[in-house]
């Protein structure tokens, strides 16, 4: 599976989306972005600390590299009233 180079040339900036699937009893979950595109988190990058987030929760996140070069959704915050 190979990566859309302008994920990695913004990896920088902050993207927005919405909490796809989120299980809590392992602390895995994703991001669906505003493109359609998944992200995939664990629960340590939720940005207050909580390790636990609604599913269908609007957040933003930047985009992190992880393990075996993958990429992720990390610094997860949620977005006040929404």
């Amino acid at each position: 599976m190979g990566f859309a180079p302008e994920l990695f040339l913004s990896r920088n900036l902050l993207r927005t989306g919405r909490v796809e699937v989120f299980d809590e009893a392992v602390g895995l979950g994703a991001i669906i972005d505003e493109k359609g595109r998944r992200f995939p988190f664990h629960c340590v990058v939720i940005a207050d600390g909580s390790r636990a987030i609604e599913v269908g929760r609007r957040v933003r996140f930047s985009i992190i590299e992880a393990n075996l070069a993958t990429i992720e959704a990390g610094a997860i915050e949620s977005l006040a009233g929404e």
